[in-house]
Protein backbone atom coordinates (compact mmCIF):
# COMPACT_ATOMS: atom_id res chain seq x y z
CA UNK A 1 0.00 0.00 0.00
CA UNK A 2 2.82 2.35 0.96
CA UNK A 3 4.64 1.62 -2.32
CA UNK A 4 1.46 2.32 -4.25
CA UNK A 5 1.05 5.72 -2.59
CA UNK A 6 4.70 6.52 -3.27
CA UNK A 7 4.27 5.67 -6.94
CA UNK A 8 1.11 7.79 -7.07
CA UNK A 9 2.96 10.73 -5.53
CA UNK A 10 5.87 10.34 -7.94
CA UNK A 11 3.39 10.17 -10.81
CA UNK A 12 1.66 13.37 -9.64
CA UNK A 13 4.99 15.17 -9.27
CA UNK A 14 6.07 14.13 -12.76
CA UNK A 15 2.72 15.17 -14.25
CA UNK A 16 2.91 18.51 -12.42
CA UNK A 17 6.47 19.14 -13.68
CA UNK A 18 5.54 18.24 -17.24
CA UNK A 19 2.45 20.44 -17.07
CA UNK A 20 4.51 23.29 -15.66
CA UNK A 21 7.13 22.90 -18.38
CA UNK A 22 4.41 22.83 -21.04
CA UNK A 23 2.93 26.06 -19.68
CA UNK A 24 6.38 27.69 -19.59
CA UNK A 25 7.09 26.48 -23.14
CA UNK A 26 3.84 27.91 -24.49
CA UNK A 27 4.27 31.17 -22.58
CA UNK A 28 7.84 31.65 -23.82
CA UNK A 29 6.69 30.99 -27.37
CA UNK A 30 4.10 33.74 -27.00
CA UNK A 31 6.41 36.27 -25.31
CA UNK A 32 9.51 35.47 -27.39
CA UNK A 33 8.29 34.20 -30.78
CA UNK A 34 10.66 32.42 -33.13
CA UNK A 35 11.84 35.27 -35.30
CA UNK A 36 15.01 36.63 -36.85
CA UNK A 37 16.79 39.18 -34.65
CA UNK A 38 20.00 40.95 -35.70
CA UNK A 39 20.52 42.16 -32.13
CA UNK A 40 19.13 40.95 -28.79
CA UNK A 41 15.80 42.72 -28.19
CA UNK A 42 15.85 45.28 -25.38
CA UNK A 43 19.61 45.74 -25.32
CA UNK A 44 20.76 48.84 -23.41
CA UNK A 45 24.53 49.32 -23.29
CA UNK A 46 26.86 52.27 -22.71
CA UNK A 47 30.23 53.13 -24.26
CA UNK A 48 32.79 55.71 -23.23
CA UNK A 49 34.97 56.43 -26.26
CA UNK A 50 38.02 58.65 -25.86
CA UNK A 51 37.93 61.64 -28.29
CA UNK A 52 41.72 61.65 -28.36
CA UNK A 53 41.54 58.14 -29.85
CA UNK A 54 38.50 58.84 -32.04
CA UNK A 55 38.50 62.44 -33.30
CA UNK A 56 34.99 63.84 -33.51
CA UNK A 57 33.39 61.36 -31.09
CA UNK A 58 31.95 62.38 -27.71
CA UNK A 59 32.73 60.83 -24.31
CA UNK A 60 29.59 58.72 -23.88
CA UNK A 61 27.25 56.81 -26.14
CA UNK A 62 24.18 54.63 -25.59
CA UNK A 63 23.36 51.57 -27.67
CA UNK A 64 19.66 50.63 -27.45
CA UNK A 65 17.64 48.05 -29.39
CA UNK A 66 13.88 47.73 -29.67
CA UNK A 67 11.73 44.62 -29.30
CA UNK A 68 12.55 43.50 -32.84
CA UNK A 69 16.31 43.63 -32.32
CA UNK A 70 17.09 46.78 -34.30
CA UNK A 71 19.07 49.77 -33.07
CA UNK A 72 16.08 52.03 -32.67
CA UNK A 73 14.67 53.35 -29.40
CA UNK A 74 11.05 52.86 -30.51
CA UNK A 75 9.14 49.65 -31.11
CA UNK A 76 7.46 48.89 -34.42
CA UNK A 77 3.75 49.28 -35.04
CA UNK A 78 1.70 47.99 -37.98
CA UNK A 79 1.07 51.43 -39.51
CA UNK A 80 4.76 52.46 -39.55
CA UNK A 81 6.61 53.02 -42.80
CA UNK A 82 9.80 51.09 -42.13
CA UNK A 83 13.18 51.83 -43.68
CA UNK A 84 15.66 49.04 -42.97
CA UNK A 85 19.33 50.03 -42.98
CA UNK A 86 21.75 47.13 -43.33
CA UNK A 87 25.53 47.10 -43.26
CA UNK A 88 28.54 46.52 -41.07
CA UNK A 89 30.01 48.84 -38.47
CA UNK A 90 29.69 51.90 -40.72
CA UNK A 91 25.92 51.48 -40.45
CA UNK A 92 26.04 50.31 -36.84
CA UNK A 93 27.94 53.45 -35.66
CA UNK A 94 28.75 51.73 -32.37
CA UNK A 95 30.65 54.55 -30.68
CA UNK A 96 28.14 57.25 -31.62
CA UNK A 97 25.25 57.96 -29.29
CA UNK A 98 21.83 56.58 -30.19
CA UNK A 99 20.65 59.91 -31.63
CA UNK A 100 23.97 60.68 -33.37
CA UNK A 101 23.97 57.74 -35.80
CA UNK A 102 23.27 58.54 -39.42
CA UNK A 103 20.19 56.31 -39.32
CA UNK A 104 18.68 58.25 -36.39
CA UNK A 105 19.49 61.58 -38.04
CA UNK A 106 17.97 60.39 -41.31
CA UNK A 107 14.82 59.31 -39.48
CA UNK A 108 14.53 62.73 -37.85
CA UNK A 109 14.82 64.55 -41.18
CA UNK A 110 12.37 62.23 -42.96
CA UNK A 111 9.79 62.55 -40.20
CA UNK A 112 9.93 66.32 -40.51
CA UNK A 113 9.54 66.04 -44.30
CA UNK A 114 6.79 63.38 -44.27
CA UNK A 115 4.95 63.68 -40.91
CA UNK A 116 2.02 61.63 -42.21
CA UNK A 117 4.13 58.54 -42.99
CA UNK A 118 5.17 57.54 -39.44
CA UNK A 119 8.66 56.71 -40.64
CA UNK A 120 11.04 54.58 -38.62
CA UNK A 121 14.60 53.94 -39.77
CA UNK A 122 15.72 50.61 -38.32
CA UNK A 123 19.47 50.29 -37.87
CA UNK A 124 20.39 46.68 -38.66
CA UNK A 125 24.12 47.31 -38.93
CA UNK A 126 26.54 45.03 -37.09
CA UNK A 127 30.33 44.98 -37.04
CA UNK A 128 32.05 42.57 -39.41
CA UNK A 129 29.07 41.64 -41.58
CA UNK A 130 29.50 41.55 -45.34
CA UNK A 131 27.29 41.18 -48.42
CA UNK A 132 26.77 37.45 -47.83
CA UNK A 133 25.19 38.29 -44.46
CA UNK A 134 23.18 41.16 -45.93
CA UNK A 135 21.71 38.89 -48.60
CA UNK A 136 20.48 36.48 -45.94
CA UNK A 137 19.14 39.35 -43.81
CA UNK A 138 17.30 40.85 -46.77
CA UNK A 139 15.63 37.56 -47.66
CA UNK A 140 14.50 36.78 -44.11
CA UNK A 141 13.56 40.23 -42.81
CA UNK A 142 11.48 41.28 -45.81
CA UNK A 143 9.21 38.30 -45.14
CA UNK A 144 9.14 38.96 -41.39
CA UNK A 145 8.33 42.69 -41.63
CA UNK A 146 5.83 43.29 -44.45
CA UNK A 147 5.68 47.05 -43.74
CA UNK A 148 9.29 47.60 -44.82
CA UNK A 149 8.99 50.15 -47.62
CA UNK A 150 12.68 50.72 -48.35
CA UNK A 151 15.99 48.98 -47.72
CA UNK A 152 19.23 50.97 -47.58
CA UNK A 153 22.45 48.95 -47.76
CA UNK A 154 25.97 50.25 -47.15
CA UNK A 155 28.41 47.45 -47.92
CA UNK A 156 31.84 46.66 -49.26
CA UNK A 157 34.39 47.35 -46.53
CA UNK A 158 33.92 43.98 -44.81
CA UNK A 159 33.86 42.07 -48.10
CA UNK A 160 37.26 43.58 -48.81
CA UNK A 161 38.81 43.08 -45.36
CA UNK A 162 37.46 39.54 -44.96
CA UNK A 163 38.93 38.62 -48.33
CA UNK A 164 42.32 40.13 -47.48
CA UNK A 165 42.35 38.36 -44.13
CA UNK A 166 41.15 34.88 -44.94
CA UNK A 167 39.17 34.78 -48.16
CA UNK A 168 35.47 33.97 -48.46
CA UNK A 169 35.20 30.92 -46.18
CA UNK A 170 31.87 31.13 -44.38
CA UNK A 171 29.82 27.96 -43.92
CA UNK A 172 26.05 28.26 -44.17
CA UNK A 173 25.64 27.63 -40.43
CA UNK A 174 28.17 30.31 -39.53
CA UNK A 175 26.60 32.66 -42.05
CA UNK A 176 23.23 32.36 -40.36
CA UNK A 177 24.59 32.79 -36.84
CA UNK A 178 26.68 35.73 -38.06
CA UNK A 179 23.77 37.50 -39.73
CA UNK A 180 21.40 37.04 -36.78
CA UNK A 181 21.72 36.94 -33.02
CA UNK A 182 18.65 34.70 -32.92
CA UNK A 183 16.70 32.78 -35.55
CA UNK A 184 14.09 29.99 -35.78
CA UNK A 185 15.50 26.51 -35.12
CA UNK A 186 16.74 24.53 -38.08
CA UNK A 187 14.78 21.48 -39.21
CA UNK A 188 17.55 18.99 -38.42
CA UNK A 189 17.75 19.88 -34.72
CA UNK A 190 16.67 17.44 -32.04
CA UNK A 191 13.22 18.01 -30.47
CA UNK A 192 14.86 19.25 -27.25
CA UNK A 193 16.89 21.90 -29.06
CA UNK A 194 13.78 23.12 -30.87
CA UNK A 195 12.02 24.00 -27.62
CA UNK A 196 11.60 27.62 -26.52
CA UNK A 197 13.05 26.75 -23.10
CA UNK A 198 16.31 25.48 -24.63
CA UNK A 199 16.46 28.45 -27.01
CA UNK A 200 16.03 31.03 -24.24
CA UNK A 201 18.53 29.30 -21.91
CA UNK A 202 21.10 29.16 -24.71
CA UNK A 203 20.63 32.83 -25.52
CA UNK A 204 20.93 33.77 -21.85
CA UNK A 205 24.39 32.24 -21.62
CA UNK A 206 25.58 33.88 -24.83
CA UNK A 207 26.12 37.18 -22.91
CA UNK A 208 25.06 39.39 -25.84
CA UNK A 209 26.32 42.63 -24.35
CA UNK A 210 29.88 41.29 -24.29
CA UNK A 211 30.00 39.03 -27.32
CA UNK A 212 27.92 40.89 -29.88
CA UNK A 213 29.11 44.40 -29.08
CA UNK A 214 32.54 43.30 -30.18
CA UNK A 215 34.63 46.41 -29.46
CA UNK A 216 35.67 47.41 -25.97
CA UNK A 217 33.81 50.10 -24.04
CA UNK A 218 36.40 52.87 -24.40
CA UNK A 219 37.96 52.08 -27.77
CA UNK A 220 41.34 51.46 -26.12
CA UNK A 221 41.96 48.51 -28.46
CA UNK A 222 42.38 50.96 -31.33
CA UNK A 223 45.82 52.02 -30.08
CA UNK A 224 47.52 48.58 -30.38
CA UNK A 225 45.70 47.93 -33.66
CA UNK A 226 47.09 51.15 -35.10
CA UNK A 227 50.55 50.46 -33.71
CA UNK A 228 50.53 47.02 -35.32
CA UNK A 229 49.83 48.54 -38.72
CA UNK A 230 52.49 51.20 -38.16
CA UNK A 231 55.13 48.56 -37.50
CA UNK A 232 54.12 46.18 -40.28
CA UNK A 233 55.54 45.51 -43.72
CA UNK A 234 53.51 47.29 -46.41
CA UNK A 235 52.61 45.63 -49.71
CA UNK A 236 51.03 46.89 -52.93
CA UNK A 237 50.39 43.41 -54.33
CA UNK A 238 46.69 42.80 -54.95
CA UNK A 239 45.61 39.19 -54.20
CA UNK A 240 45.41 37.01 -57.33
CA UNK A 241 41.90 35.82 -56.48
CA UNK A 242 40.59 39.36 -55.99
CA UNK A 243 38.41 39.21 -59.17
CA UNK A 244 36.63 36.10 -57.85
CA UNK A 245 35.71 37.95 -54.69
CA UNK A 246 34.31 40.81 -56.76
CA UNK A 247 32.18 38.27 -58.63
CA UNK A 248 30.85 36.93 -55.33
CA UNK A 249 30.07 40.49 -54.24
CA UNK A 250 28.15 41.12 -57.45
CA UNK A 251 26.25 37.85 -57.05
CA UNK A 252 25.20 38.74 -53.50
CA UNK A 253 24.08 42.17 -54.66
CA UNK A 254 21.95 40.63 -57.42
CA UNK A 255 20.39 38.35 -54.82
CA UNK A 256 19.39 41.33 -52.66
CA UNK A 257 17.91 43.11 -55.65
CA UNK A 258 15.91 39.99 -56.54
CA UNK A 259 14.58 39.61 -52.97
CA UNK A 260 13.52 43.28 -52.88
CA UNK A 261 11.74 43.04 -56.24
CA UNK A 262 9.90 39.89 -55.17
CA UNK A 263 8.60 41.77 -52.13
CA UNK A 264 7.87 44.91 -54.17
CA UNK A 265 10.19 46.96 -51.96
CA UNK A 266 12.55 49.72 -53.08
CA UNK A 267 16.22 49.06 -52.40
CA UNK A 268 18.99 51.66 -52.30
CA UNK A 269 22.66 50.73 -52.31
CA UNK A 270 25.34 53.12 -51.07
CA UNK A 271 28.92 53.06 -52.26
CA UNK A 272 31.30 52.56 -49.33
CA UNK A 273 33.12 55.73 -48.18
CA UNK A 274 36.67 55.37 -46.82
CA UNK A 275 39.44 57.67 -45.64
CA UNK A 276 42.12 56.02 -47.80
CA UNK A 277 43.69 58.18 -50.49
CA UNK A 278 47.13 58.98 -51.92
CA UNK A 279 47.29 62.39 -50.23
CA UNK A 280 46.66 61.34 -46.64
CA UNK A 281 48.36 63.36 -43.91
CA UNK A 282 50.60 61.70 -41.33
CA UNK A 283 47.89 62.17 -38.71
CA UNK A 284 45.27 60.49 -40.91
CA UNK A 285 47.62 57.56 -41.56
CA UNK A 286 48.17 57.08 -37.82
CA UNK A 287 44.40 56.77 -37.28
CA UNK A 288 44.12 53.75 -39.60
CA UNK A 289 44.29 50.07 -38.68
CA UNK A 290 42.53 48.18 -41.52
CA UNK A 291 44.19 46.27 -44.35
CA UNK A 292 45.94 43.36 -42.62
CA UNK A 293 46.87 40.22 -44.50
CA UNK A 294 46.11 36.86 -42.90
CA UNK A 295 43.51 35.67 -40.43
CA UNK A 296 45.03 37.03 -37.23
CA UNK A 297 44.88 40.82 -37.15
CA UNK A 298 46.98 41.17 -33.99
CA UNK A 299 49.77 38.91 -35.25
CA UNK A 300 49.74 40.03 -38.87
CA UNK A 301 53.06 41.50 -40.02
CA UNK A 302 51.92 42.49 -43.51
CA UNK A 303 49.42 45.22 -44.38
CA UNK A 304 48.26 46.64 -47.70
CA UNK A 305 49.18 50.21 -48.61
CA UNK A 306 46.53 52.91 -48.45
CA UNK A 307 46.80 53.46 -52.20
CA UNK A 308 46.17 49.74 -52.84
CA UNK A 309 43.29 49.64 -50.36
CA UNK A 310 41.72 52.66 -52.05
CA UNK A 311 42.12 51.02 -55.46
CA UNK A 312 40.47 47.79 -54.27
CA UNK A 313 37.64 49.67 -52.55
CA UNK A 314 37.05 51.65 -55.75
CA UNK A 315 36.63 48.32 -57.53
CA UNK A 316 33.97 47.20 -55.06
CA UNK A 317 32.12 50.47 -55.54
CA UNK A 318 32.43 50.16 -59.32
CA UNK A 319 31.08 46.59 -59.30
CA UNK A 320 28.22 47.67 -57.03
CA UNK A 321 27.28 50.49 -59.39
CA UNK A 322 27.49 48.32 -62.51
CA UNK A 323 25.45 45.54 -60.90
CA UNK A 324 22.71 47.93 -59.80
CA UNK A 325 22.51 49.60 -63.23
CA UNK A 326 22.37 46.22 -65.00
CA UNK A 327 19.61 44.92 -62.69
CA UNK A 328 17.41 47.99 -62.42
CA UNK A 329 18.31 48.90 -58.82
CA UNK A 330 19.14 52.28 -57.35
CA UNK A 331 22.67 53.14 -56.23
CA UNK A 332 23.88 56.38 -54.70
CA UNK A 333 27.56 57.27 -54.84
CA UNK A 334 27.89 58.29 -51.21
CA UNK A 335 31.64 57.70 -51.33
CA UNK A 336 31.99 60.32 -54.03
CA UNK A 337 30.06 62.89 -52.01
CA UNK A 338 32.09 62.85 -48.80
CA UNK A 339 35.49 64.42 -48.01
CA UNK A 340 38.29 61.95 -47.28
CA UNK A 341 39.43 63.52 -44.01
CA UNK A 342 38.75 63.70 -40.27
CA UNK A 343 35.71 65.91 -40.80
CA UNK A 344 34.00 62.58 -41.63
CA UNK A 345 36.12 59.70 -40.28
CA UNK A 346 37.89 58.83 -37.03
CA UNK A 347 39.74 55.92 -38.67
CA UNK A 348 39.77 54.05 -42.00
CA UNK A 349 36.02 54.09 -42.56
CA UNK A 350 34.00 54.81 -39.39
CA UNK A 351 32.04 58.03 -39.14
CA UNK A 352 32.51 60.52 -36.33
CA UNK A 353 29.66 62.78 -35.23
CA UNK A 354 30.00 65.41 -38.00
CA UNK A 355 30.61 62.60 -40.49
CA UNK A 356 27.33 60.90 -39.57
CA UNK A 357 25.57 64.24 -39.98
CA UNK A 358 27.01 64.58 -43.50
CA UNK A 359 26.02 61.01 -44.37
CA UNK A 360 22.45 61.52 -43.16
CA UNK A 361 22.12 64.79 -45.08
CA UNK A 362 23.43 63.27 -48.31
CA UNK A 363 21.12 60.26 -48.10
CA UNK A 364 18.14 62.45 -47.18
CA UNK A 365 18.69 64.76 -50.15
CA UNK A 366 19.08 61.81 -52.49
CA UNK A 367 15.92 60.09 -51.23
CA UNK A 368 13.94 63.27 -51.82
CA UNK A 369 15.36 63.88 -55.29
CA UNK A 370 14.94 60.24 -56.34
CA UNK A 371 11.39 60.11 -54.89
CA UNK A 372 12.01 56.71 -53.33
CA UNK A 373 9.51 57.27 -50.54
CA UNK A 374 6.49 58.07 -52.71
Amino acid sequence: MRNKRLLQNIFLVVISLLTGLAIVEITLGYIFPERYYIWPPGLDEQFFPDPSVMPGVSFKSNFITNREGFRNSEDISEDDFLILALGGSTTECLYLDQDETWTALLEKSLRAKYPQKKIKVLNGGRSGLNSSHHLLQTEKLLKQHPNIGLIIIMQGINDLQRHLASGEKISQDKLLSGAFYSFPPKENLSPLKKTNIYRLIRQFFRQPGKKYLSQDRTGSSYSPWRANRGNAKITDEIPQDFPQNLNKYASNTRGMIKAAKESNVNILFLTQPVLWNSGMSDFEKILCWFGWKGENQVKSSVYYSFETLEKMMDNYNRILTETCVANGATVFDLAGRLPKDTSVFYDDCHFNKPGAEKVAAEIFNYLISAELLK
